[in-house]
């Protein structure tokens, strides 16, 4: 897997800069600077968009003690997960608060009626890019591309037609992480006959 650098110099390329960057994490200068300050928000940002399958992650929270829900209309509060750290709430636990629990994300805590323990699947803030699958790497790249091409290029024409590629490289991204994992189908006695 690419790493953060190889991504970030992916991105340059995309807004037709030069890959000069040896180390996001040691290089000086401007533009490891402004390419510095884009990565992790970027990360983060692309991460919350799809239930990533590399990304997703489960807690069983505790009620948080003495905190007040009545506020929000619910009777439970539960701290969110900081280690990996939430970066949002996928779902509640279908087997363990049926199908369609009702629950709420107020700042960095979920309020519901659902009792204790809270089991929930998350999207976790993943930095390790080793982890990362190949299309969301790409994607990656070039949702930073889009961040940095008016910061760089100073061409939002460019910006625009990033993004055009970029929510094409998500619609593939998801798409590829939706069919991993899926047992195959038994094709029944009807297709087997036909054989």
């Amino acid at each position: 897997m690419p790493t953060r650098t190889e991504i970030c110099n992916m991105a340059l390329v995309q807004i037709g800069a030069s890959p000069d960057l040896q180390s996001i994490e040691t290089d000086d200068g401007e533009l490891a600077e402004v390419v510095k300050l884009g990565y992790g928000m970027n990360r983060d940002a692309a991460l919350a968009e799809h239930p990533w399958n590399f990304a997703r992650t489960f807690a069983k929270l505790p009620k948080k003690p003495d905190a007040e829900a009545s506020d929000y209309g619910y009777a439970n509060v539960y701290a969110l997960p900081t280690s990996p750290y939430c970066l949002r709430v996928w779902r509640l636990n279908p087997a363990k608060h049926g199908p369609f629990p009702t629950f709420a994300v107020k700042g960095r805590e979920i309020v519901t009626d659902e009792g204790p323990p809270l089991y929930i699947d998350y999207i976790a803030r993943i930095e390790d890019e080793g982890k990362f699958s190949p299309q969301f790497a790409e994607m990656l790249a070039l949702r930073i591309a889009w961040w940095l091409a008016p910061r760089i290029s100073g061409h939002r024409s460019v910006q625009g037609q990033i993004w055009e590629l970029y929510k094409a490289m998500l619609r593939d991204a998801r798409s590829a992480d939706g069919q991993e994992g899926r047992a195959e189908q038994d094709p029944g006695e009807f297709l087997t006959s036909r054989y």
